[in-house]
């Protein structure tokens, strides 16, 4: 019988060696099909052994090395004339393999290797908008269209993908131009199909394929060590979790894989030292300096694992990359109460039914709470589901007719009393119990003695008569820069920026505050207060303010020229002093003096060369590519009695209490004092590098994506071009090597200004001192391993606070705005388009000018970025953050902020 494609042979009396020949030639598929690729003589046998049926049988013996020889003969030849045909596909893919920070970290564009939620590895390949090229099929008119990529899977199929879905970056696996012919359409049944042209098909999915196969290879070698690492950080502490970066707990894991297979000693030494470092022990172990990169496979591999292994004992943030490591108390409370609630179902809900009818609880369910505040893993299936079992067993009043959702569990929190209404329903989070345990409840006894002065031999004093002017917001009692301008000969003067200095109350690194700081990172602002990095007794005794005596401060001042209107090069200095003259005065009082024209006094004339100063710096920035969004933003107070204690879990019953105002930071007072922090930070960057002191750098990156036309920013940075640049804008990131900080349009920047608020200040100052102070001081210089360390963990800490802060006046505007909506007559929003149509074409991002924050608009067609309309609000939920908004279709009152 004659099987079509394949060659028709007699095996008849022969060899083995033969018949093995015979054989493997047989399952070679013909190359003689009309299929568009030239005809390949066989180098095994000769293409004229099969031009007729008599010359089959004529096959001359072979040994088995000629028939492997024959075999890699074929290969090649095949595979020259598929490189021949598809010459397009040469150089596609770049190389690849290991991932970077800077990769981890970016924002999904395309021609880029992420992990997505629902469909694992995937390459972004085009925007939906984009028409397919050599085609007449608009994707627009596709199901597609309702996401913000295009994206090819492990087969080769094209899927829609939002950004949201996207959990990480694995870098740029192709250039994003040899994606514009890639996609071809198939009908299918009256259905049209997307997929990968062969060409990039053969590039692009054996990279995804190995991807999805490897992900399980390495977890004899991988989970042993997550185990242990897990185990470690979840026993360190009894009743806190532990926020680790997801990239550096893969950095560690790569390396204890590598020590366990490259050595024959135990990795227990290392283990222990790689736990105190992920929990945040400061100062971190010196160890080894970690890869920079890691490779993608044990990226996509250890995200695996900690979803279906680790799930019960840590918290995943996907969208941060962060993972929350649960203290092993809870782990086993909450494995209690799902067993209970499996085995005991009817037990529980009378005991919740129960604690509900008293509004209080004495022992509260880990299960639902961790349900409503998002601390259970979506991966983990089982425990959703029972959390949804029992309150889909309660009566529908208790959930205030509410589908059943982490929303109606919230509200049975709130019901039981166990709901933060101060900062706000998420703060209960696991993830942030390092705000709950501040260094603020430190007591001073904790700190000792203040007197100690690191730098006490090399300290300058500034003197009595130069006046250094503090200005801040009224009420600021984290005052830690001031700003003083010297004459000198001719044109030029002395800039001064004196900032509060308590690092060098420290005697060494290992000082219990700083540990606690290092924890926080940074001081957290809530509308009832800011939760500070250092306790309030610490911080008045640095604070720059005025009557307190003699302050000791780190000066950095650089020579300006008033005629040249510019930073005289080489001026740039920086040194240990004392201020005596300290001038607090706040923003209005400062732009109150710049609106007087004949106001002759010395403190005016100062802040007007000040300010004259800070409009040239401006100026050079934006030339240099600096950007100044427009974009409102929401500032919000909670006004109580000044002799009344608020204690941490009180609530704010009246609404009037709350005040909502547009955050102001382009008033001429602002820009005086920022332009010249940003001055002082950046030369403080370029000091540090020059002298190779290792420190802590920011950096930022503005990345159009292909195709994407630049807005025009000649006539200034208006709101429909803010929102268009933001789009553009890189999350700014840490990095122990200096970069281009372009957001700012200065070529390295570093913290050095706020050491009151930011530990990544403080680093920068001890670094700083440990230079000035020459070879001892050295000796105490925090080394580029140890740098590398802290600066992800800072990362990951500062990141979680931006997203605290935000929930909770997130939470206390949507309050507001309730109460104005409930009750009354409809009111107006102004709202201006903030984004691209989200989740399909009839939703949309827009924000509210006059409250500073984000609502979600459904449009039968897209809006234009940036185009100014007016709403009427559908739906609005503070404890879910939920703000619906819809067009007025009639006109009537707006509704403003109190």
């Amino acid at each position: 019988m004659r099987v079509k494609g394949l060659r028709s042979i007699s095996l008849g009396p022969l060899t083995p060696t033969q018949r093995g020949a015979r054989c493997l030639s047989s399952i070679v598929p013909s190359q003689e099909r009309s299929n568009g690729f030239q005809k390949i003589d066989d180098p095994l046998v000769g293409s004229n052994h099969f031009n007729s049926e008599e010359n089959t049988n004529v096959i001359p013996p072979l040994s088995y090395r000629e028939i492997l020889s024959g075999i890699e003969k074929r290969s090649a030849s095949y595979y020259k004339v598929q490189a021949g045909r598809y010459a397009p596909s040469k150089n596609i893919i770049r190389e690849f393999g290991q991932v970077s920070y800077n990769d981890f970290t970016s924002p999904p564009a395309i021609g880029d290797l992420v992990l997505s939620k629902y469909s694992g590895p995937i390459v972004l390949l085009q925007r939906p908008k984009d028409k397919v090229k050599d085609s007449n099929v608009e994707i627009s008119h596709l199901a597609s269209y309702e996401k913000d990529f295009l994206a090819c899977t492990a087969s080769g199929l094209i899927i829609g993908v939002n950004k949201s879905e996207i959990i990480f970056n694995m870098g740029q696996l192709t250039a994003s131009t040899v994606l514009n012919t890639c996609i071809q359409h198939v009908e299918s049944d009256g259905t049209t199909v997307l997929c990968l042209d062969n060409v990039m098909k053969r590039a692009v999915c054996p990279v995804l394929r190995k991807l999805v196969t490897d992900k399980y290879a390495n977890w004899d070698e991988l989970l042993p060590v997550v185990e242990q690492l897990v185990n470690g950080i979840s026993r360190s502490s009894r009743v806190s979790a532990v926020n680790v970066p997801f990239f550096q707990l893969a950095q560690e894991v790569d390396r204890c894989v590598k020590l366990q297979n490259n050595s024959t000693q135990p990795i227990s030494a290392v283990i222990l030292q790689i736990i105190s470092n992920l929990v945040g022990q400061f100062p971190p172990e010196q160890g080894s300096l970690n890869s920079s990169t890691v490779s993608a496979n044990l990226l996509y591999s250890l995200y695996e694992a900690v979803q279906m292994v680790f799930d019960r004992r840590l918290i995943i943030n996907s969208k941060d990359a962060i993972l929350t490591v649960l203290p092993k108390v809870e782990v086993e409370n909450f494995d209690n109460a799902l067993s209970e609630a499996k085995k005991k179902p009817r037990k529980v809900l009378k005991e919740l039914e129960g604690d509900l009818k008293k509004s209080s609880t004495d022992n509260p369910n880990p299960l639902i709470r961790r349900y409503a505040l998002g601390d259970i893993n979506p991966h983990d299936v089982y425990a959703q589901s029972a959390a949804m079992s029992l309150l889909r067993k309660l009566p529908p009043a208790i959930l205030n007719n509410e589908e059943v959702s982490p929303t109606s569990a919230l509200i049975i929190q709130d019901q039981l009393g166990l709901m933060n209404k101060e900062q706000g329903p998420f703060f209960g989070s696991h993830v942030y119990d390092f705000l709950r345990e501040s260094t603020s409840v430190v007591s001073p006894v904790s700190f000792g003695p203040l007197e100690y002065d690191r730098m006490d031999k090399i300290r300058e004093d500034l003197g009595t008569t130069i006046p250094v002017y503090c200005i801040d917001a009224a009420g600021s009692h984290e005052i830690d820069d001031g700003i003083s301008i010297t004459n000198l000969l001719g044109s030029q003067v002395l800039v001064g920026l004196h900032i509060a200095d308590p690092t060098s109350s420290f005697k060494d690194l290992g000082d219990d505050l700083l540990k606690s700081a290092y924890k926080q990172s940074s001081t957290a602002y809530f509308p009832k207060g800011p939760i500070t990095m250092f306790p309030t007794e610490f911080t008045q005794k640095f604070s720059l303010e005025n009557g307190l005596g003699s302050r000791r401060c780190l000066t950095i001042s650089f020579i300006y020229d008033e005629v040249d209107r510019k930073v005289v090069e080489g001026s740039l200095d920086i040194r240990p002093q004392s201020i005596n003259k300290v001038v607090n005065i706040t923003y209005d009082e400062v732009n109150s003096i710049l609106d007087k024209q004949d106001d002759l006094g010395e403190a005016a004339q100062d802040l007007k060369r000040l300010h004259r100063i800070s409009n040239t710096l401006l100026k050079k920035r934006v030339e240099n590519g600096a950007i100044n969004l427009s974009i409102n933003s929401a500032a919000v107070r909670i006004d109580t009695e000044m002799d009344r204690e608020i204690e941490a879990d009180n609530e704010v019953e009246d609404l009037a209490d709350v005040k909502v105002s547009i955050d102001i930071s382009t008033s001429p007072s602002h820009i005086l004092v920022s332009e010249l922090m940003i001055a002082a930070n950046s030369q403080v960057a370029a000091f540090t590098r020059k002298a190779s002191i290792p420190n802590i750098y920011r950096r930022q990156e503005v990345v159009f994506p292909p195709g994407t036309q630049r807005p025009d920013i000649s006539k200034g940075f208006s709101e429909e071009n803010s929102f268009k640049i933001l789009e553009a804008m890189r999350p700014s990131t840490l990095s122990v090597n200096p970069g281009l900080h372009q957001s700012l349009g200065v070529s390295e920047y570093c913290g050095a200004t706020s050491p009151l608020r930011r530990f990544q200040d403080i680093i920068t100052h001890w670094q700083v001192y440990s230079h000035l102070l020459g070879d001892n001081g050295r000796q105490q210089m925090l080394s580029l391993v140890q740098l590398d360390t802290i600066s992800l963990k800072l990362q990951a800490m500062q990141t979680l606070i931006k997203t605290a802060q935000r929930d909770s006046l997130n939470f206390w505007v949507l309050k507001k705005i309730e109460k104005g909506h409930l009750g009354g007559p409809k009111k107006q929003l102004r709202c201006t388009v903030a984004s691209r149509p989200l989740l399909g074409s009839s939703h949309q991002r827009v924000s509210l000018s006059d409250w500073g924050i984000y609502g979600i608009i459904e449009v039968e067609k897209p809006l234009i970025l940036g185009e100014k309309i007016l709403c009427e609000i559908r739906t609005v939920n503070p404890i879910s953050r939920t703000l619906l908004l819809q067009y007025a279709h009639e006109p009537f009152d707006l509704l403003f902020p109190e």
